[in-house]
């Protein structure tokens, strides 16, 4: 069931309206705080969270790890060009980590360079500074409110984004694993198939 799993055009709307109401204030839930409205780089973070997301199809742990600046391996890091965003992650591999330029192009890269210049333009840290269970959280009370069944995201909070961009993108490209194996971080055709990209029966 998983591999065909995603969020529809109409629920992603009303998931990012919820979102959009809920940053206003600080959220609380849980044990939890996330100051949306005294630090309003979060609730900048916070939008641009879901787009990144869901057009690069980063795992969630890869895309809180990753930084505006490279570090010593040059591992991390943002690079800005004209029309086109790449963004290096470190995600999950066989040898314990593969690094991955995560591209943006288009209107996602102006709203992510938009998004750059609205917090001032940093040169180092977190992209994405929140903690990963307050997060989750704050992702299944906007499903909630958004009105999205939980069996829709049930056991992946976070994780069903990356399966709404690789269901989408497959869509829109034809049913091309290679090209959605390649824009996603996919070591392989056969996992992609296998575990996001099954053909729904429509």
């Amino acid at each position: 069931a998983r591999a065909t799993a995603r969020f529809t055009q109409e629920q992603r709307h009303a998931i990012l309206a919820a979102a959009e109401k809920m940053i206003q204030n600080d959220w609380r839930g849980h044990g939890f705080t996330i100051p949306f409205a005294t630090q309003t780089n979060l609730a900048a973070a916070m939008l641009e969270w879901f787009e990144f997301k869901y057009y690069t199809m980063t795992r969630n742990t890869a895309t809180l790890k990753a930084t505006w600046n490279a570090n010593d391996k040059g591992q991390w890091g943002v690079t800005l060009k004209p029309n086109m965003v790449e963004v290096r992650v470190i995600d999950k591999g066989k040898r314990g980590g593969l690094e991955w330029d995560k591209k943006l192009i288009g209107k996602a890269a102006e709203h992510f360079a938009a998004f750059w210049e609205r917090i001032g333009k940093p040169t180092e840290g977190r992209i994405f500074p929140f903690d990963e269970k307050a997060l989750n959280y704050f992702l299944r009370e906007c499903y909630e409110k958004a009105g999205v069944p939980a069996s829709t995201y049930a056991g992946m909070t976070d994780h069903i984004w990356r399966h709404t961009g690789a269901q989408d993108l497959l869509d829109a490209t034809a049913w091309n694993y290679a090209v959605v194996a390649a824009t996603g971080g996919w070591e392989s055709i056969d996992v992609l198939k296998h575990h996001y990209g099954e053909v729904p029966p429509n």
